[in-house]
């Protein structure tokens, strides 16, 4: 069952997000594994009005995919009924390890994200 924000992260990371609304450079966005599920969100209270947020239980998550972007980084791409997002990190194969321990589906070859934009491996 999701908690409130007071309740402390198994495992925190720092990185950048992308998503279909919204983007943020490393290290404006902070990914969190919680007892129940996934949140992502500002790294920084002051940021909140830049990095609006994503929660996602871990039932709830429908593929977990380790990705790459030339010209960008590399990420994790989580999607959701509560939409798909890239987290930024080089962290990808500690947070994919730890949401498959959580009963999350990882796919570990890469595909298309969600807006059309090509992810390839390194």
């Amino acid at each position: 069952m999701m908690s409130g924000r007071s309740e402390a992260p198994e495992r925190a990371f720092v990185g950048g997000l992308w998503s279909a609304g919204e983007s943020a450079i490393w290290p404006l966005a902070r990914l969190e594994l919680l007892s129940w599920g996934v949140r992502v969100g500002p790294s920084a209270g002051a940021l909140r009005r830049l990095v609006t947020g994503w929660v996602a239980r871990y039932e709830d998550i429908s593929v977990a995919r380790r990705v790459f972007v030339p010209v960008m980084s590399r990420g994790v791409l989580l999607e959701s009924g509560a939409g798909a997002i890239v987290f930024w990190t080089r962290r990808g194969a500690d947070i994919l390890t730890r949401l498959q321990l959580h009963g999350v589906p990882v796919d570990w070859t890469v595909g298309r994200g969600p807006w059309g934009a090509h992810l390839e491996h390194p």
